[in-house]
This record gives C-alpha cells, sequence and structure tokens, in this order.
C-alpha cells in the first residue's frame, strides 16, 4: 500500500493516531493555505424549496444569491442538475444543481471582490460521519 507524504498526509495521519483535534483549527493544519482569519458570526442562509434559487450574507462580509439554471431541455419547473458529480467537494452520490451568481461579493480578511454573473452550484451535503448516520 502506498502511503502519501504530503505535509498535509503526514498531519492527517497524525490527527488520526489519537492526537485530540476539533474544528477549524484541525481543518486549518490539513490544508497547505495562508488562513487570513477566523471569527464567528451570524450567518443567514436560504434555499428555496425548490432549488429555484438560493443565497447567503454575512453582514459586513459577504453576500451571495443565485438563480437556478433552465433550460429548453428541462422538465418544467426542473433545473440543471449532475448527479454524482466526479470530484465533487461533498463526496460521491451527491446532486449539483447549477445556477448563475446574481452576487458574489466579499470584502473580509483582505480579499475584496464582485463577480456577479458568474456560475455558481448547489450541493446538499451531511456533515456527520458513518457513526452518526
Amino acid at each position: 500500500m502506498s502511503v502519501p507524504t504530503s505535509n498535509s498526509a503526514r498531519r492527517c495521519r497524525r490527527s488520526s493516531q489519537g492526537r485530540q483535534v476539533a474544528g477549524p483549527q484541525t481543518f486549518a493544519t490539513l490544508v497547505e493555505t495562508d488562513v487570513r482569519g477566523l471569527e464567528f458570526v451570524p450567518i443567514d442562509f436560504e434555499i428555496a424549496d425548490d432549488l429555484a434559487h438560493w443565497r447567503v450574507e454575512v453582514p459586513g462580509k459577504l453576500r451571495g444569491s443565485a438563480e437556478a439554471l433552465t433550460g429548453p431541455t428541462s422538465p418544467k419547473g426542473g433545473r440543471v442538475e449532475v448527479h454524482n458529480a466526479p470530484g465533487a467537494e461533498v463526496g460521491p452520490g451527491q446532486v449539483a444543481t447549477w445556477g448563475t451568481a446574481t452576487a458574489d461579493e466579499v470584502d473580509a480578511f483582505g480579499f475584496k471582490w464582485d463577480w456577479a454573473g458568474r456560475s455558481s452550484k448547489h450541493f446538499s451535503f451531511d456533515w456527520s460521519g458513518p457513526e452518526e448516520a
């Protein structure tokens, strides 16, 4: 069996060998990136029951919203979806609903952009492990 040797993989192995780990601090040690900050803030999030639109806002930091794509080959009231998307961030077996961002603004931790009009997607996911399913 081959074992990954990247720094992230070594940290993962150490974490799985009894080191106490928790939440965002663990995530920060597993990714090789520049963590710019961490705050506990209210998050306002909404998803339409029919997935026609979704939005998120962290007041004073970010705002995002999207409208789902539809098209001539979509069933009436249906959305453009991909089932079992390869390499999905949330794992296998999920459905991605594709859309267009109507708002995509960030001004936090040194990042600042306004990218409305670009593509967007919505994946449902469950953050529980197999022992909790």
